[in-house]
């Protein structure tokens, strides 16, 4: 599911970006489409590459130490999965940091030259300037309506690739947190840890594609944001 997340991401990036400059967005464009790059090929790598494989590690270390009498492995276990959460945390936070300040100075100063642009096409053409200058609004008008129509396309296809498996995960989670709730006053008490290490490692997986998606998503939707400020609709 990361991975094809990340070739969603490599796929929107050159539509999004020819979208932005013909509705007027060159320096948001000139933004995002490295970020949706490095989105993809950095991001998303190191989670399928770097973070999934702690997150496996983390399980089989959990399994061991619940069938190992000798050797404890449940600290190193528990070290695996809190570096996930923090590296997944640590990234996103990052990311979105980036994303949100660079997002609205170009937004802003995309929004400068077309207003600029259009007060030049007003005053420099004789007799005809204030025609093509509101033409001109209508052009960038059904631009921006094309690529916010794209974005949440994009959005939707993202849904479509994810919903399914989160929701599979999410399943598996409630499974085994009830199968150790119940089991609790019964059974073995390794029964239980292997059920409840179990459910944590979905916990860390759900949140692997959780995170990718969200990323993404809001990513696209800063997109459609700043097309939003350029044209002066909020």
């Amino acid at each position: 599911t990361v991975n094809s997340i990340a070739d969603l991401t490599e796929k929107t990036a050159p539509v999004m970006s020819i979208l932005m400059i013909s509705s007027g967005s060159q320096t948001s464009a000139g933004l995002f489409r490295p970020l949706l790059i490095f989105l993809s090929q950095t991001v998303f790598a190191a989670v399928s590459r770097v973070i999934m494989p702690m997150v496996l590690a983390s399980a089989v270390l959990s399994i061991a130490d619940v069938f190992s009498e000798k050797i404890r492995l449940g600290e190193l276990a528990s070290f695996f999965s809190k570096a996930v959460k923090w590296a997944l945390g640590l990234s996103s936070v990052l990311y979105l940091a980036v994303t949100a300040l660079n997002g609205l100075t170009a937004a802003s100063r995309d929004g400068v030259m077309l207003r600029t642009t259009k007060y030049a096409i007003d005053k420099l053409i004789p007799a005809a300037g204030g025609m093509v200058s509101g033409s001109l609004d209508s052009v960038l008008g059904c631009a921006l309506l094309i690529r916010n129509g794209t974005g949440i396309a994009a959005v939707l296809i993202l849904a479509a690739i994810a919903l399914r498996p989160l929701l599979t995960i999410l399943a598996g989670i409630i499974v085994f947190r009830a199968a150790a709730a119940v089991s609790g006053p019964v059974a073995d008490k390794r029964a239980v840890k292997l059920l409840s290490g179990t459910a944590d490692t979905l916990v860390n997986m759900f949140a692997c594609v959780s995170v990718c998606g969200t990323l993404f998503m809001l990513t696209v939707l800063a997109m459609i944001a700043s097309g939003g400020m350029t044209a002066g609709l909020w």
